[in-house]
């Protein structure tokens, strides 16, 4: 969606730096900081960070239903070849 809309409010000096803090302290813009506020949502540098640990989360817990298969592939064929000998 393109913006091409302003708003314009005045703050004063120490509620605009305030803000300007907390939006670098969540890595996002101004802008994006005060309407996720307004909105009650995350910004978009939290959502792809929960996106980028999900994505982690899952690549870890593929490698770990990986290795489980490995262990029961194992335990299955040893038990395969102690049933023939």
């Amino acid at each position: 969606m393109r913006k091409n809309e302003r708003i314009e409010i005045r703050v004063s000096s120490n509620l605009k730096e305030l803000l300007k803090n907390k939006a670098r302290e969540h890595n996002t813009t101004l802008t994006d900081y005060i309407l996720s506020r307004i909105n009650n949502s995350l910004t978009h540098n939290e959502i792809n960070e929960i996106i980028k640990v999900s994505n982690e989360n899952i690549a870890s817990q593929k490698n770990l239903a990986n290795n489980i298969n490995q262990i029961a592939r194992r335990i299955n064929y040893n038990l395969i070849l102690r049933k023939h000998t």
